[in-house]
């Protein structure tokens, strides 16, 4: 861990949800009216409970500590599927793949919020819209066109734990895992 790294805590992807997003993310990057800066890495992809921002090492490991209370939680199964957008659908801010809002991964993610504030992080104040972000940064002209071809499928993901990643912008993969929570 380095001082004032960035941090976020989130639900890892992998398996044949992995490769439905791998396949939608190529499909959108041969679409040559889509013009994104960024393309998240595979192993970058998650389903974020908790943007912490800059923290100090002393405070992510009260954190970590804080958070093996949540382990309490059981281990619940989410749908992925579909596809949308932030921003101006002619020059979108993120595609992304949809994530389903269930009672479980809402219980998760408040539970998460609430040691975090209890930790000193800042609540957040936007509306939880989890999601799995494909792209960022629109870089081109305005497009009219569809931007995704073949949605992803919908399916099912058993959701057995949560993770605390460290940013590096610099890196590719971007993110590093720090520690693992696992649910019951």
């Amino acid at each position: 861990m380095a001082g004032n790294s960035h941090y976020f805590i989130g639900v890892p992807i992998d398996g044949s949800i992995l490769d439905s997003l791998i396949h939608a993310q190529n499909q959108l990057k041969e679409n040559e009216q889509v013009a994104f800066k960024s393309w998240t890495h595979p192993s970058d992809m998650h389903i974020t409970l908790k943007f912490l921002g800059p923290a100090a090492d002393n405070t992510i490991e009260r954190l970590i500590n804080n958070l093996q209370q949540i382990n309490q939680l059981e281990s619940f199964s989410l749908t992925i599927g579909g596809t949308g957008f932030f921003g101006n659908p002619q020059s979108p801010r993120v595609v992304w793949a949809g994530v389903h809002k269930t009672s479980p991964l809402l219980t998760l993610q408040k539970s998460v919020e609430k040691v975090c504030e209890d930790t000193g992080f800042s609540a957040e104040q936007r509306p939880y819209r989890p999601h799995i972000t494909l792209a960022k940064k629109w870089s081109g002209e305005q497009t009219t066109g569809e931007l995704m071809g073949d949605e992803p499928p919908e399916q099912n993901m058993a959701i057995t734990k949560f993770q605390l990643y460290q940013i590096h912008p610099s890196q590719t993969p971007k993110y590093e895992v720090i520690k693992e929570f696992k649910l019951k």
